[in-house]
């Protein structure tokens, strides 16, 4: 569960390699039943506020940013996104 958290991101953006690269504040990479809610994230940088391997399943990501910045490479999961 990560949840009620913030999380800041801020680091100069020419930093960050390779230059193409997206970001990920919270990466669920594995497991069944995660639980990501209402955490504030703020980047300075492109960045995507969670994201969702394939290797996860039942995980609920609620509140947590728009649809645009919620990926998810699997379809086991329910996703809220802020409005």
């Amino acid at each position: 569960m990560v949840s009620t958290n913030l999380v800041t991101y801020d680091v100069p953006a020419a930093s960050i390699r390779p230059a193409v690269a997206t970001l990920a504040l919270v990466r669920v990479a594995a497991g069944d039943g995660n639980f990501v809610s209402n955490n504030h994230m703020v980047s300075n940088v492109a960045s995507n506020h969670v994201v969702l391997d394939s290797t996860t399943t039942g995980t609920k990501v609620l509140d947590r940013g728009s649809a645009g910045e919620i990926k998810a490479d699997t379809q086991n999961c329910t996703i809220r996104p802020t409005l």
